[in-house]
């Protein structure tokens, strides 16, 4: 079984994100990306165990699927910030 890295990159400009992972890629508006990681986000959380507080207490069955791209992610929008793109 060959595991597959998500990659997210920020165009020398800042305008565009490409997220890709394996074969796949999409490019999007650097706008556009606080829904994107919204997504991914809730992707890795779903079905994830709470407490009656409704805090996760532990990765979900999804986490491992899409927790690469959330980091990815993470750290073009870290980047976007610090070039003023976001």
């Amino acid at each position: 079984m060959q595991i597959v890295t998500a990659r997210a990159t920020l165009s020398a400009d800042g305008g565009t994100v490409t997220h890709s992972k394996g074969a796949w890629s999409e490019s999007y508006p650097v706008a556009k990306l606080a829904a994107h990681l919204e997504f991914y986000r809730a992707m890795r959380d779903r079905l994830a165990p709470h407490d009656r507080s409704g805090k996760a207490t532990g990765p979900g069955p999804y986490a491992s699927s899409y927790a690469d791209d959330v980091l990815a992610l993470e750290r073009v929008e870290k980047m976007a910030r610090v070039l003023g793109a976001i």
